[in-house]
């Protein structure tokens, strides 16, 4: 019977109409079992008056009467929301504030009991920030007696393996400036952005400041002297690539040492 008259003050619309009044208060993000949330309800519901208190375990639920005849006063609700972590309060009186009021109190007791906690917040953890650090070979006049020669390491764009598809800058660079070049690399663990961002600037710095351009994976412009470079970002490959086209293979190799000293 008590379980028929739980049901109708919790969910029938007819109490929201006329008396008796619901006061509903609602207590979120808390962390307790079951038996902690049951015991503090009555304990906190025989502190402030309630006689015929009845605990229902397996819906986890308390209801009480403030009287066992009327006028009765109050009447309460509590129910244990042990997965979601929330205390739903639930009281009725014949006055809206009266109701409402007192919801409230015994929420805010049972907050203070034994065994009611509040959860800790999870804390996002902190993204790791790639580093980003470039691993240079050796400029051509530094190099040992042992290593290869700077002609050698400057090698002809004919030597240079156009095999992978993604390769898109060198054969734009091709087809729309010189045939000849000069073309180097370098290995680097850069990320893309900040290995674009060095190859602008190296680009800008070495004087390649006119008709720039970029696409995905490169930059490339031309210098006061007819001179194209560009620079080429692999990061599967952790390569970048530094190409010069034009006339005198002497100022190809100068300019090509300048875009390496300059990234």
């Amino acid at each position: 019977m008590k379980i028929k008259i739980l049901f109708l003050l919790v969910f029938s619309p007819m109490v929201f109409a006329v008396p008796p009044y619901l006061g509903v208060s609602v207590a979120e993000n808390l962390a307790f079992n079951r038996y902690s949330c049951l015991s503090a309800a009555k304990k906190v519901l025989y502190n402030e008056g309630f006689k015929d208190i009845e605990t229902y375990a397996r819906i986890a639920t308390v209801f009480a009467a403030y009287r066992n005849t009327n006028p009765y006063h109050y009447k309460a609700v509590v129910k244990c929301l042990v997965s979601s972590g929330v205390i739903i309060v639930t009281t009725a009186a014949q006055v809206s504030r009266n109701a409402r009021q007192k919801a409230e109190r015994i929420r805010y007791k049972i907050l203070q009991q034994r065994g009611i906690t509040r959860k800790k917040p999870k804390v996002p953890k902190k993204p790791k920030v790639q580093e980003c650090k470039i691993i240079k070979k050796a400029s051509p006049k530094k190099a040992s007696p042992k290593k290869a020669s700077p002609k050698k390491e400057l090698k002809k764009l004919k030597l240079f393996s156009l095999s992978k598809p993604k390769n898109k800058t060198t054969t734009n660079f091709q087809d729309k400036h010189h045939k000849n070049f000069t073309i180097g690399e370098t290995f680097t663990v850069l990320c893309r952005g900040a290995c674009l961002q060095q190859a602008e600037r190296s680009l800008r710095n070495s004087g390649f400041y006119n008709d720039y351009d970029f696409d995905d994976d490169g930059v490339f412009g031309r210098n006061n002297y007819n001179y194209y470079a560009s620079i080429q970002c692999i990061i599967n490959e952790s390569r970048v690539i530094f190409k010069v086209s034009g006339q005198k293979s002497k100022t190809r190799d100068k300019l090509l040492e300048t875009l390496y000293k300059k990234f």
